[in-house]
């Protein structure tokens, strides 16, 4: 009876919306060719249940961009606007796209009902609306629907050719699921004041949910991301992250994620930068729209020295994921530090809670010479990322004996504290702001030794110094960059 009042309310609900649309277009359908998903409303009553809810979100993201031909903003834009009072008008001006996905999400126990509706924002009238009671395990098949209904309402589709690389969602176990949100929960609060172990407790959480479902191609993914530590998985780590993506990749060959993922492990692990080129346009085939990829892509075309190519990447990453930052690292990278500076001093003010701004926002003023604002904002970077001692060592040894101490400090520092997000060639960038090359050298090769992914980047700006040293044409030719 419940499922029937369920089913009637829908289809009450979509021959409302129909005939609404009809009245105000006419015959005249309307052209979208960008949307965003806005986040979904817990209206549960319970808010533990928040992480599923997110998950739910993002779940549907991820379906809705494989839509061909169409424009989707990600996640990480679309949640800035979780709770806001904004007008659906005004959030789709400043995104800028012609429509909005919202909906909410009801879960008791192992149901839940999720309701989607397509709104067209420039008139604000509802396109489509429908309402889902599944049980939980059906939850991934469910937003592929919610997608292609989507799709079929923009006047776009999923091609055939994208419909045969595509696996299909399967039932998944209720505490796998559970264990996944909660991994994605934890991997989220590294860098934003929790400490190093957030990545290690969300990696406990993936490994639960494919211990569970060994079939959970996206779980193996989190578990391979949780183990991201700058650029790439430790040497230490690697054989983690490397298995835990080819067994995503035997789950859902169609994963893009997987696949960039992979492209990034070829390009800063194994240094093998054909097949890392491969990877990554075979992830932005699956998914067009996915901003990480495209940025990833971009930074990838940095290091290979295709810089204009590069930055055709990022912009369009940029433009896919606006509330969000794909531009400053090129820029950086191709020595552009004034335009770099006006991009990480904006995201410290907007968002100081997030260590790598402060980072960012450091390596720039370095590369400038400012020595004292670099070392003012590695106090909060280090802060974020969980190591206020350090921070306190560096602020008091820079106002006792200057920036050369000081970054003495932070360079042993960097070598040395356990569970540091460090790798070795960070620890040279720091001796060559110190003007100690040999020692950036003795770094540079333990890098070597380590296969530091940082390594990737030594045809960039940031190691001109060393250019005409033969030791430095001699690891370049090692690593196989291009001369």
């Amino acid at each position: 009876m419940i499922a029937a009042v369920v089913v009637g309310c829908g289809l009450t609900l979509a021959l409302n919306v129909a005939g609404s649309r009809d009245r105000v277009f006419g015959n005249h359908v309307p052209v979208i060719k960008s949307l965003a998903v806005l986040p979904l409303q817990n209206l549960s009553g319970d808010p533990s249940q928040e992480y599923f809810v997110d998950g739910m979100t993002e779940e549907l993201i991820t379906e809705v961009s494989r839509i061909s031909g169409l424009r989707v903003i990600s996640r990480t834009s679309t949640m800035t606007y979780k709770n806001s009072k904004k007008s659906l008008p005004q959030i789709a001006r400043e995104l800028g796209v012609d429509a909005i996905v919202e909906g909410s999400v009801i879960r008791s126990g192992d149901r839940v009902r999720i309701t989607a509706q397509l709104i067209y924002a420039p008139k604000d009238t509802n396109l489509w609306a429908e309402a889902y009671n599944r049980d939980v395990r059906d939850v991934l098949a469910l937003q592929a629907s919610v997608a292609s209904e989507v799709a079929k309402q923009v006047n776009s589709q999923v091609t055939p050719h994208e419909l045969a690389g595509r696996s299909q969602p399967h039932p998944v176990n209720l505490a796998a699921l559970d264990a996944y949100l909660k991994g994605e929960y934890h991997e989220q609060q590294y860098g934003f004041g929790g400490t190093p172990e957030e990545r290690y407790t969300a990696a406990e959480y993936f490994r639960q949910a494919t211990q569970i479902d060994p079939s959970f191609a996206r779980a193996w993914v989190g578990l391979a991301n949780a183990y991201i530590i700058n650029v790439g998985p430790s040497p230490k780590e690697a054989p983690i992250f490397k298995d835990a993506l080819e067994k995503a990749l035997i789950a859902d060959p169609s994963l893009s994620e997987a696949h960039f993922l992979m492209a990034r492990f070829k390009e800063y692990h194994d240094w093998d930068f054909a097949a890392a080129g491969e990877q990554f346009r075979r992830a932005i085939e699956l998914d067009p729209n996915s901003a990480s990829a495209h940025e990833f892509y971009g930074d990838y075309l940095d290091n290979m020295g295709r810089w204009p190519e590069a930055a055709r990447e990022e912009e369009l990453a940029q433009a896919l994921d606006p509330k969000s930052n794909h531009l400053l690292d090129g820029l950086y990278n191709r020595g552009d530090y004034a335009r770099a500076f006006g991009i990480a001093r904006n995201l410290v003010e907007l968002h100081p809670e997030n260590g790598w701004n402060h980072w960012a926002l450091s390596n720039i003023y370095f590369a400038q010479g400012r020595y004292q604002e670099g070392i003012a904002e590695l106090q909060p970077t280090l802060r974020q990322y969980g190591y206020p001692e350090m921070a306190n060592a560096l602020a008091k040894t820079y106002a006792a004996n200057g920036y050369k101490a000081a970054l003495q400090l932070y360079a042993k520092d960097l070598a040395s504290v356990q569970g540091n997000p460090a790798c070795p060639t960070m620890v040279a960038s720091v001796y060559l702001l110190l003007g100690d090359k040999d020692e950036a050298f003795k770094w540079l090769e333990k890098g070597f030794i380590e296969r530091d992914g940082f390594l990737v980047g030594l045809n960039l700006p940031e190691f001109q110094s060393l250019r005409g040293d033969p030791r430095f044409g001699d690891l370049v030719r090692r690593v196989g960059l291009p001369q």
